[in-house]
This record gives C-alpha cells, structure tokens and sequence, in this order.
C-alpha cells in the first residue's frame, strides 16, 4: 500500500506491509478479583521497549466479558491489533455506524465501526464492543479491532506514551438484533455508577411530601 498513489502517509493511511508478529502468551497473569459480584484476572505482556496491561473481568448477571487494557506503547511504523476469531458461519460483518448499523463482506481491509461490531448467523453470532476504537477488520470470521499506532509523520513520536481503553466480548443467540448488541453496547460504553450520599436535611419541599425516596423503573424497549 505504501507504493500506491493513494497512499498519504503514515498517520493517515495504515500501509500495512504483511509483516506481523503474534503476542498469543501472557508474560504473567494474576487474579485480582474475588468476589461475588466480580471476578477478574490481569494479563501482562510486553513486546520490545512496550507493555500491555489487560484486566478481564467477568461480572454476575452481565453475559459478557469485558476488558480493560492499558497501554504503554513505544513502538514506531507499529500496528496493534487485538484479534477475536469466532466460531460463526459469515461471510459477512455488521458494525454500527451514526444512526444505524451496516453490513459489508469480511475482506480483511480497515472498516469503521461506532461501539460496536458483530459476526452472526442464523442462530448464534458475538459482538465486540469497545469505548473508544473504531476501527477494525474481519477476515473468515477474525475480528480484529485496531488497538494503536505508531506512525513516524509528521510527529515521530505520535502517541508514544500510556493508554487506555475498554472492549467486551458478547456472545448472543441470533443476529445483533435479536441479540439486542445496541443495548449491551450502550451499557459497556455508559455504566451505572453507585454514588454514596451523605446524611443531610432535605428540602421544604421534600419535608412536605413525607421524605420519601422516588424510584422510576423502565421496561426493556422492545
């Protein structure tokens, strides 16, 4: 890709020359989490000056796995994927994109996607969600989602430094829509926060009305 005349440059195109390098062992992993509510497991690997940092967890009631990933990244003229081959039949990939999703032939070429992608069939398909990469590609049923770079112009030492980013396996029965990825993705990217609140006095208005708590509670938008 570098030779051809579309080619614009390092930190706009990906020039990908066909060498690769596969970081498929831990250099330690460690648990972490114990609990009845979570549990996560911290996989450490390094590959030459860099270091990658991946906290998997798994948490009761939510059917996925998330993972956080923090980066140390020194590489330059570097690529980082992080690759998912699943166990479905398609030679097709779905990806959200602004107010809508669309479907294209797993070619292996970068694709964009919003917070989400997903390979199904008929019966089962899994989704990888993420909060803030979008890019990726899919080829025979391997996505793989581009984590960083590191290309050399017109900054030599583009986003060298720490990162960090979250993404989430979802496996589902059906197609993303019956598997409702839309909304695993909205909670992976907006979670509840538990806040606690200190003892304090209420207002006038609150006096009036007895003190008592509101609670609104949704269905599922079917």
């Amino acid at each position: 890709m570098k030779s051809s005349p579309e080619y614009a440059g390092p930190a706009w195109d990906i020039g990908l020359t066909g060498v690769k390098w596969d970081m498929d062992k831990g250099a330690s992993v460690e648990l972490i989490e114990q609990g009845p509510v979570r549990a996560s497991l911290r996989v450490v690997q390094r590959f030459r000056r860099s270091v990658f940092t991946c906290d998997i967890s798994l948490v009761a009631g939510v059917p996925r796995v998330d993972v956080q990933m923090s980066i140390d990244w020194h590489e330059r003229s570097t690529l980082l994927k992080v690759g998912f081959p699943v166990g479905v039949s398609s030679t097709q990939v779905t990806a959200e994109i602004p107010y809508g999703a669309i479907a294209r032939d797993q070619t292996g070429r970068e694709m964009v996607m919003g917070k989400w992608v997903d390979v199904s069939d008929a019966e089962y398909g899994v989704a990888i969600l993420n909060n803030g990469r979008h890019g990726f590609d899919a080829r025979t049923n391997v996505l793989r989602i581009s984590a960083i770079r590191g290309p050399v112009a017109p900054d030599p030492r583009t986003d060298e430094g720490t990162h960090s980013f979250g993404y989430s396996v979802y496996p589902h029965q059906g197609g993303w829509k019956k598997g409702r990825v839309e909304f695993q993705a909205l909670e992976f990217n907006s979670p509840l926060l538990a806040l606690q609140e200190p003892i304090h006095n209420g207002s006038d208005d609150q006096t009036r009305e007895g003190g008592a708590s509101q609670r609104l509670l949704f269905p599922q938008n079917r």
